[in-house]
């Protein structure tokens, strides 16, 4: 704004001094009606003064633009709330944005707004969007970061039951974990045990995850108290012998009952749900949500977990005789054994994880790809192609 009005002073100096040239030049030349003249000209300069300025500041402000957040939190495999802009100058003729959109996001070039839906997590990335207008532009910023997602770690997974009821509809125990909530029977969606004491249901999750909700829809036709007195189990054993989290229930799911863990989770592979009385077992659905733990160890490249030879620089399986970094810009850096992974390193940037399981590197990119190198008989070869990734 103080350039803006300089230029203005500007304007206005350089014609009040023609005004007073003309004036000398008047006096001079005893032109008569001097006054009149004068008068006239000074009209004509506010005319031209007012047009001008209004030019002059159109030509300076361009686009005037600010986004509706300057923070977005978004979540890998949720889609954002699209961040625009709001712009209270001149039109734009276009935008851009720096550094380059990625990781499932995008960016409209019209309308200056993200959008989309983040594939991996990753840490913050600060994005520049310029407003480009005919008469000048402006800049506005927006911090975006992603966290890791929950998914339903259930679905689909091997489920079974104390028994399993004999009707015309035969209720397994998969029905619970086949992403019907509906709870109507006779659509095949519940499962159900016979009338019985304790009667149990479990699912195997495939190995152990991280657990951080589950969510328990009962019946909705009938029956509905028949959930009103029972007991949910995390356990890594499949008889339930020990356990990392049991908790006992007296209401009824109506329709469902969330169960929020806490923030860190629990580490379990089996989810069990258990009568406390002697009646039928019913459930529409059980959704356990959480995050499945990598097959590749994640490594941990700060300088704080690299002793005994790098033996502890990941949580569980670190590679035996190289290191692998990730720099600021998403590019790689190796040394070590040149067998194990220290050379044939993925050149490029815009890798945002690096796995490792004892033998072999693995990397992820923004856009879902995956690259791989080191022993190629423990998967340092013949990674799997195309983007889209989300975990490896």
């Amino acid at each position: 704004m103080e350039g803006r009005i300089k230029d203005l002073d500007k304007i206005i100096f350089k014609c009040y001094s023609k005004i007073f040239l003309i004036l000398i030049f008047l006096k001079m030349k005893n032109i008569s009606n001097t006054l009149n003249t004068l008068n006239t000209l000074t009209k004509l300069l506010a005319v031209a003064i007012f047009s001008v300025s209004l030019n002059a500041f159109s030509v300076v402000l361009g686009p005037l633009i600010t986004f509706s957040t300057n923070h977005v939190n978004a979540t890998a495999g949720t889609t954002i709330t699209p961040v625009a802009i709001s712009n209270r100058g001149d039109d734009a003729s276009y935008y851009l944005i720096s550094p380059a959109i990625s990781n499932g996001l995008s960016f409209n070039e019209k309308t200056g707004t993200i959008s989309g839906m983040p594939i991996v997590a990753s840490d913050s990335v600060t994005y520049t969007v310029t407003a480009v207008g005919r008469r000048g532009q402006d800049t506005a910023t927006v911090v975006i970061t992603v966290g890791v997602g929950t998914t339903n770690l259930a679905l689909g997974k091997p489920a079974t039951q104390s028994s399993t009821y004999l009707h015309a509809v035969f209720a397994v125990a998969g029905y619970a974990v086949d992403g019907n909530t509906d709870g109507k029977f006779s659509n095949r969606s519940t499962s159900s045990t016979e009338h019985e004491q304790g009667a149990w249901w479990q699912v195997d999750l495939g190995g152990k995850k991280n657990i951080k909700q589950i969510i328990i829809y009962n019946r909705t036709d009938c029956c509905v108290n028949r959930l009103s007195n029972y007991q949910v189990s995390i356990s890594n054993k499949a008889d339930f012998s020990t356990h990392i989290y049991q908790q006992d229930f007296h209401v009824a799911p109506n329709p469902k009952k969330i169960i929020q863990l806490d923030a860190s989770g629990k580490q379990g592979r089996y989810v069990r749900i258990q009568l406390l009385d002697n009646d039928y077992l019913s459930l529409a659905e059980v959704q356990v949500m959480g995050v499945d733990p990598l097959h590749f160890t994640e490594m941990d490249y700060s300088s704080t977990q690299n002793d005994f030879n790098g033996v502890n620089n990941a949580p569980n399986y670190a590679n035996k005789r190289a290191f692998a970094v990730l720099k600021a810009d998403g590019s790689i850096t190796t040394w070590g054994d040149p067998y194990y992974g220290s050379i044939h390193t993925p050149s490029g940037s815009g890798y945002t994880k690096i796995y490792s399981n004892g033998y072999a590197f693995a990397a992820l990119k923004a856009d879902g790809s995956i690259k791989a190198w080191g022993d190629s008989d423990w998967g340092g070869a013949r990674a799997p192609s195309g983007s889209g990734y989300t975990k490896i």
